[in-house]
C-alpha cells in the first residue's frame, strides 16, 4: 500500500514539475489538492521514504516560486506601464519629485 502511494505521489510531482516548465501554473491548486490527499496516506511512512521524496518536492518548490516571481514582474510591469500612462513625473524647485496626474484614457489613440 504504501509503495503505491509513493509511486502515485512520485508520478504526481513528476506531472506538477511538467506543469511548471510548460507554463500550465492553473493547474497548481489540482496539485496541491493531490498532494494533500496522497499525504494523509504517509503519517506511518519511514523517514527514509519520506527523504526520496524531498528532492522532487525541493525541485518543485523552487519552480513554484520562480512562477510567481515571475508573475508579480509582470504585475509590476503592468502597472508601471498604467502609471506611465496615467501621470507624470516632475521636479519642482526644491528638487522634490512630484506627480502630474492626468485622466485616465478610456480609449488608446492610434495614428
Amino acid at each position: 500500500m504504501q509503495s503505491d502511494v509513493f509511486r502515485e505521489l512520485s508520478q504526481l510531482l513528476d506531472d506538477e514539475r511538467t506543469a511548471l516548465l510548460r507554463g500550465q501554473i492553473d493547474q497548481l491548486e489540482q496539485f496541491a489538492q493531490k498532494k494533500s490527499s496522497l499525504a494523509t496516506k504517509l503519517e506511518a511512512a519511514q523517514p527514509e521514504d519520506l527523504r526520496r521524496l524531498a528532492i522532487p518536492l525541493a525541485r518543485n518548490a523552487a519552480l513554484i516560486k520562480a512562477a510567481q516571481d515571475g508573475v508579480r514582474q509582470v504585475l509590476e510591469t503592468l502597472r508601471k506601464q498604467r502609471d506611465a500612462r496615467t501621470s507624470l513625473s516632475s521636479y519642482d524647485k526644491s528638487g522634490a519629485l512630484r506627480k502630474i496626474e492626468s485622466a485616465a484614457r478610456q480609449t488608446d489613440q492610434r495614428f
